[in-house]
């Protein structure tokens, strides 16, 4: 398993751990079913480079189910132990949960491999409108700086 995140700074305006590379998400669709009124429904993929990691974030009022499609993906939430997600397993983040630790590790430990995660994020309308889709990310290292706590 990977070793545990030690840094989180910016380098050239992105926040990133340890140095390493970020995530990519596509968004693939976004609809308001009538089914769950003032709610938004999205799918997107996240893929995650080889050695890559996400710095510490909560998804703010949004719920989110994710799907494994490759890789090897460690999750920590909370103060939760660690886990390994593989192809085929699936999580379920309540609004607000924190993301300690988000990172590729690669079968069996090597990080050779790309991760990717089918993701459906549940949200209100109003967040999405006020927040954008940008905004439902919210990383702990931008929430410091504002509070005047600059991480670098």
């Amino acid at each position: 398993m990977s070793a545990s995140i030690k840094a989180v700074f910016n380098k050239d305006g992105v926040w990133t751990v340890d140095g390493r590379p970020r995530e990519t998400v596509k968004l693939l669709v976004t609809e308001q079913p009538p089914s769950i009124p003032g709610k938004t429904y999205i799918s997107t993929l996240l893929t995650l480079p080889a050695g890559g990691a996400m710095p510490p974030h909560v998804h703010g009022n949004a719920a989110i189910m994710g799907l494994m499609l490759r890789g090897a993906l460690l999750i920590q939430f909370n103060d939760e132990e660690p886990k390994v997600y593989r192809p085929g397993e699936a999580w379920y983040e309540g609004p607000g949960m924190h993301h300690v630790r988000s990172e590729n590790v690669g079968e069996k430990g090597k990080d050779e491999e790309e991760v990717a995660v089918y993701a459906v994020i549940v949200v209100d309308n109003e967040v999405l409108e006020k927040e954008g889709f940008d905004g439902l990310m919210l990383l702990d290292a931008d929430q410091d700086e504002k509070k005047g706590g600059k991480k670098e």
